[in-house]
């Protein structure tokens, strides 16, 4: 679910790692997904690095996408902003 909601927004980012783009990643990233029957907003951060391989002529075999949900943590912050 995840994955097929970010490739329209940050497909681009994914392509540069199996270019041999140096591992990076994006704090507090906004995406709007649909689950539990309804679209909500969420926040993420994720870790993107090259996955080697040398039986493959690019030399990168794959993307290893580390990804952690932070919506209760923002949505916490933000909460407490009001009180």
């Amino acid at each position: 679910m995840l994955v097929r909601d970010m490739a329209h927004n940050y497909g681009h980012s994914l392509k540069l790692h199996f270019m041999a783009a140096p591992a990076t990643w994006m704090e507090d990233l906004q995406l709007e997904i649909k689950r539990y029957g309804y679209i909500e907003e969420t926040h993420f951060t994720i870790a993107y690095s090259p996955v080697p391989n040398e039986t493959v002529p690019s030399g990168i075999g794959g993307v290893l996408a580390t990804v952690h949900e932070i919506t209760e943590k923002w949505s916490f912050s933000i909460s407490g902003c009001r009180a």
